[in-house]
């Protein structure tokens, strides 16, 4: 269906340190309102540390507030959540040598969401119309956590020929209703739906 909004807001705020350095910061704030919630605050953190050529780490965490944010739950109906989300992502590589490399990298989403108003979507394009749940209704609170790690060694035999070992690991697990986020964190490393090691080995015959 569709449904009359307000008009909205963004503001951001953001600062880092030079890149060049050995150890630099970034931090970014933001709040914005408008089509699919009330408001959203959004704070970003990272931080990059490179004390040499061969060894890099990239750390980055996103916290995300959200107020009524509007989900669609079936039919004409709607629902606004008060929702908390984190999003941290690590990265390392290292150069062991000039021909060997190692690399980790890990991504997770966690969000966790409380029901909190109720509405419908009009018959005729207007604003959304608020609705009393029944008590019956099962509720509507969920969450989302879903991971990616990846530990890859690549190792240069000679030009165009490559040995790689791959270790990947991934979740995704089904909505829990209503838990906090260090165990969906915890339960997304140890529940997984992938866990697998892989070989490939490349190699050129011939000079």
């Amino acid at each position: 269906g569709t449904y009359r909004t307000d008009g909205g807001h963004l503001v951001r705020l953001a600062y880092g340190t030079s890149t060049a350095k050995k150890f630099s910061t970034s931090i970014q704030l933001v709040n914005s309102s408008g089509f699919m919630w009330d408001s959203v605050y959004n704070a970003n953190l990272g931080f990059t540390y490179r004390p040499v050529d061969r060894f890099a780490l990239d750390f980055d965490v996103t916290f995300e507030k959200q107020t009524n944010w509007l989900v669609h739950t079936g039919d004409r109906n709607v629902t606004g959540f008060n929702a908390f989300n984190v999003m941290p992502s690590v990265s390392l590589d290292y150069f062991i040598s000039s021909k060997q490399q190692l690399s980790l990298k890990l991504q997770w989403v966690g969000i966790n969401a409380d029901e909190s108003e109720y509405w419908t979507v009009p018959e005729v394009a207007g604003r959304l119309v608020p609705r009393i749940k029944t008590v019956d209704e099962a509720k509507d609170d969920f969450t989302v956590s879903q991971m990616t790690v990846q530990l890859r060694y690549r190792w240069e035999i000679a030009p165009l020929s490559d040995l790689f070992i791959v270790y990947t690991r991934g979740a995704n697990l089904p909505n829990q209703g209503d838990q906090d986020l260090d165990y969906l964190f915890r339960d997304a490393l140890t529940q997984p739906i992938v866990d697998v090691l892989t070989m490939k080995l490349r190699y050129r015959f011939g000079s």
